[in-house]
């Protein structure tokens, strides 16, 4: 509040004020802009909707495999149902990162 001002001249500038803001506000004068890298609001469900589908996809597919008798990349259902009851390929890679800590 300024010095010269008294309590009156106060109250009738910030009067002045409100409804000067309140007439920008209601003609619509402030513009706004949307943005537009903002992503939808259920993009997050996208990833989640693939990661669905593709399972869907490869279970489908392994099961169309395991009916006929289809190998997968050379190696025969069975085989594939083993190494992942066994982790094959996780035991692999541990063994991997092993030797590469052991040789630097």
């Amino acid at each position: 509040m300024k010095q010269d001002m008294t309590l009156e001249d106060y109250a009738a500038y910030r009067k002045a004020y409100l409804q000067k803001a309140r007439e920008d506000f209601h003609m619509g004068k402030q513009e706004y802009k949307e943005e537009e890298d903002v992503p939808p609001e259920d993009s997050y469900l996208f990833f989640a909707k693939f990661r669905l589908i593709a399972a869907m996809m490869l279970f489908i597919g392994f099961l169309y495999c395991w009916y006929t008798k289809t190998p997968i990349l050379g190696y025969s259902v069975s085989e594939v149902i083993s190494m992942v009851e066994d982790d094959h390929y996780f035991t692999m890679l541990k063994d991997y990162l092993e030797t590469e800590e052991t040789n630097p």
